[in-house]
């Protein structure tokens, strides 16, 4: 008959790890329980927010509306457009210029004629302005080229500053002589002319003298 052979000797600890074991999870339960009572939420990113679909914004549409601005329109813009009482009359060239042009519609070619319309309210009075064409001309004019400077050599300068015998070349003896004389002359004219201005003086100083 063969026996099993006996456990060892000592202190059985597999009752005490099972219910280790079970506390464990019994705890972990209740923390998570816990924490989702408490907004598990509040510790993960937000969720990313619904793409709008692209709308394209036109002048035609309720934009007051659109964006939900129809009261503020209502409280502050709406009574400043109601028309001024019939009793104030508004006379002058401008409210004559309104009323021909409700009349007759809008006058052509208001844009035609450069800014003009847009300054004639300013009493500025005429404004006429000529066409200029520097700008173009500037923009049309070929860039000048640069010039080096180079020293002059010595033939040039001995050339350049020194008086050859005889007359100048090009140039007639007649009309050097010419002007010779008529420079005399006139030396001689200007000369008569101070005497004369100084006798007429002198006569006219001795009749005050005398006068007096």
């Amino acid at each position: 008959m063969m026996t099993q052979p006996n456990a060892v000797a000592g202190p059985s600890h597999t009752g005490q790890s099972l219910a280790h074991s079970d506390a464990s999870i019994g705890t972990g339960t209740a923390l998570t329980g816990g924490i989702g009572s408490l907004s598990l939420d509040a510790y993960l990113p937000p969720a990313p927010a619904p793409s709008r679909p692209h709308t394209t914004i036109h002048p035609t549409h309720d934009l007051l509306g659109r964006y939900g601005i129809l009261p503020v329109y209502d409280e502050f813009v709406r009574p400043f457009t109601t028309s001024a009482p019939s009793g104030i009359e508004d006379k002058g060239k401008r409210k004559e210029d309104e009323a021909d042009e409700s009349r007759h519609g809008p006058k052509e070619g208001l844009f035609q004629h450069g800014y003009k319309a847009f300054i004639k309210d300013l009493g500025l009075g005429k404004h006429n302005h000529k066409k200029d064409t520097f700008l173009t001309d500037l923009m049309q004019m070929p860039e000048k080229q640069p010039v080096q400077v180079v020293k002059l050599d010595r033939t040039t300068l001995v050339h350049a500053f020194r008086l050859k015998e005889g007359g100048v070349p090009g140039v007639s003896p007649f009309y050097l002589s010419c002007i010779a004389s008529h420079s005399a002359q006139v030396q001689h004219q200007r000369a008569h002319w101070r005497r004369q201005g100084a006798e007429e003086k002198g006569a006219w100083c001795c009749h005050c003298i005398s006068s007096h």
